[in-house]
């Protein structure tokens, strides 16, 4: 399964001690980020720090896939150099064996004479001496005799056949060598690359990295749920405070009008007073007015009945029940 990371979103032993610890670590340095109230910051934040662990991961596990790999081209390295030098020194050997049989044909020794009873002593502690392939130790008939005959100068014969015995007996104790040096390195490529067929690190670490992927998904998908819910909640609270606010508003306002109209009440009432009290005044002053008028009108009335009277030459006791009615 591959890892895809949507950014929109948020050992050097791996054997079979990976990743549980390693999944499990917090780095400090990667929290810096969270403290964000914004949830893209917190969101991206979170999501490089995930990233940077799953590759943190695989990067381990690659690297020490990488170390067995330059192990293998290291031994194979050494398998080639190896063969090569062994191959040269099988070619000496070919060469040192025809020198010494040269040596031997040119002398032509009878095999039962002293002086080849002596070189063939001599050559068997030299083989011994050189770890040729195949060797025995000298026995203690070999060491007696040995030292009876090593002060003893040698032949043409016996140093020219001893030189190139000498020759053949390293070449082939080489060839020895590089064939077992062959060997184990042949061994440790197959271990290596049995190594390479067991080792699961990369799987485990691939894993690894698709569960930490995962696990933001989940957090991611929780981060935004909760930022929806803070938001929800923090309109409603916007709204609540806009709706008291409001609220207020208009108390503040209905008290503003009752104000208002109590004032335009009391204006009215004391106008209505000042009302009530001129009308009051104009009723005196008409009425006083009219009864000035009256009072005239019965004075002059009375005069001209006088007049009357006195042109009619009326007695005043007829005319009493009328001045008394103009009076009423």
């Amino acid at each position: 399964m591959a890892i895809s990371v949507q950014a929109g979103l948020p050992a050097t032993n791996f054997g079979n001690t990976i990743d549980n610890e390693a999944r499990k670590t917090v780095y400090a340095g990667s929290l810096k980020a969270f403290v964000s109230n914004n949830v893209d910051d917190r969101i991206a934040a979170r999501t490089a720090s995930a990233k940077k662990d799953a590759m943190r991961l695989i990067s381990d596990a690659w690297k020490r896939n990488e170390a067995i790999h330059k192990d293998i081209d290291d031994l194979n390295l050494q398998k080639r150099s190896n063969a090569e030098e062994k191959t040269l020194l099988e070619s000496q050997y070919s060469v040192a064996l025809n020198e010494r049989a040269a040596v031997k044909e040119k002398y032509n020794v009878d095999p039962e004479s002293e002086e080849q009873k002596d070189l063939d002593l001599l050559v068997k502690i030299q083989d011994w001496s050189n770890h040729v392939p195949g060797s025995v130790p000298p026995s203690m008939d070999d060491c007696k005799r040995f030292n009876e005959i090593k002060d003893k100068p040698l032949t043409a014969y016996q140093s020219e056949y001893l030189l190139a015995n000498d020759k053949v007996g390293k070449t082939a104790y080489g060839i020895e060598i590089a064939k077992i040096t062959g060997q184990q390195i042949t061994q440790a490529l197959t271990n290596a690359q049995s190594t390479i067929d067991k080792d699961s690190s990369m799987v485990k670490a691939q894993a690894s990295a698709e569960e930490i992927m995962e696990s933001l998904a989940e957090t991611v998908k929780t981060m935004l749920i909760q930022d929806g819910v803070d938001k929800t909640r923090k309109e409603q609270e916007e709204a609540e405070e806009r709706a008291e606010e409001k609220a207020k508003k208009q108390e503040e306002l209905e008290e503003r009008i009752d104000a208002a109209k109590a004032d335009e009440n009391r204006k009215q009432d004391e106008e209505r007073e000042i009302i009530d009290g001129e009308s009051d005044i104009v009723v005196t002053k008409v009425y006083n007015t009219e009864n000035t008028k009256v009072d005239s009108d019965i004075a002059q009335a009375q005069k001209n009945i006088k007049d009357i009277v006195e042109k009619q030459m009326l007695l005043n006791d007829d005319l009493k029940g009328i001045e008394f009615d103009l009076k009423l």
